[in-house]
């Protein structure tokens, strides 16, 4: 996996976070893809992409980091479609940190399960 494809991932993260924050989740693919978006205007995070939008390919590749991973934790609704929330754990540790994402990971793998 590629470092920018590490990035995505945790904007895909961060992106869960803002809906979870601003109480829209679980949400669709299109919400995260949507958020992101959204995101991508700001400074810092065009600078962490170095103004390259990321593609779809990229988004997927990362999309799919998170689901093996269990980073979120995917949901099927009544109609059949999948919606998606942070997995618990990761969710508390990303709102105590909101840094570096590789901090993140190390302290999400350090606390215990419950």
């Amino acid at each position: 996996m590629t470092l920018r494809h590490r990035l995505l991932v945790a904007e895909v993260c961060e992106a869960l976070l803002e809906l979870h924050l601003s109480e829209e989740t679980p949400a669709t693919k299109a919400d995260i893809l949507k958020e992101m978006e959204d995101r991508g205007t700001k400074p810092e995070v065009r600078r962490v992409f170095q103004s390259k939008r990321p593609t779809m390919a990229e988004f997927n590749t990362a999309f799919r980091f998170t689901e093996t991973f269990g980073l979120v934790r995917p949901e099927r609704t009544s109609s059949g479609k999948y919606v998606y929330s942070l997995e618990g754990r990761l969710k508390e540790v990303m709102n105590a940190c909101r840094g570096d994402f590789d901090d993140v990971i190390t302290d999400f793998a350090k606390k215990p399960w419950k």
